[in-house]
């Protein structure tokens, strides 16, 4: 809820893809792929990026690099091709059904709910592209622009707040 991330992206974190900078840490999301060569985490060729970690979450992404005991920031078994969402993706929906959560709501709904925290806050379509990995709307700012900077990524990626009832 503080990355946008989809779901495979998260769970193909190692340790090496947390970067220390100086503005604090970084999730470095990369084009994953299995031993035939398909593609198990980047939708798009967009999908690599860069996502600053929210000071919510810092502590937690810290303590999960700590403790890992395969540099995998999450625990899970691997399927056939490779991808090591299915079985959290199954008790994440066992989870919110006995809280009494609907059919529709799916994890994918977190990514949906962070895009239009985004959008809500008035952060340009171009800027939440980046973050979010997805291809921008026109091709100027998709072929022409490198995107904007980490700093502004971070100012973005700081102005998310959740309240909780």
């Amino acid at each position: 809820m503080y990355t946008g991330a989809r779901i495979e992206e998260l769970m193909q974190l190692r340790s090496e893809h947390i970067i220390h900078e100086a503005l604090g840490l970084v999730i470095s999301i990369e084009i994953i792929t299995n031993e035939e060569g398909k593609e198990i985490s980047g939708k798009t060729d967009n999908a690599e990026r860069l996502i600053p970690v929210h000071p919510e979450v810092q502590n937690i992404v810290e303590e999960r690099i700590k403790n890992s005991k395969d540099t995998y920031l999450f625990k899970a078994t691997p399927d056939d091709e490779g991808k090591r969402s299915n079985a959290i993706g199954k008790r994440f929906g066992r989870l919110k059904t006995k809280l009494g959560f609907k059919r529709v709501q799916v994890f994918h709904s977190i990514r949906k709910t962070f895009t239009t925290k985004l959008d809500r806050a008035r952060i340009s379509q171009p800027v939440i592209a980046d973050i979010v990995g997805h291809e921008k709307q026109n091709i100027t700012q998709d072929t022409y622009s490198e995107g904007i900077t980490l700093e502004h990524r971070f100012e973005v990626i700081n102005l998310l707040k959740y309240q909780l009832d």
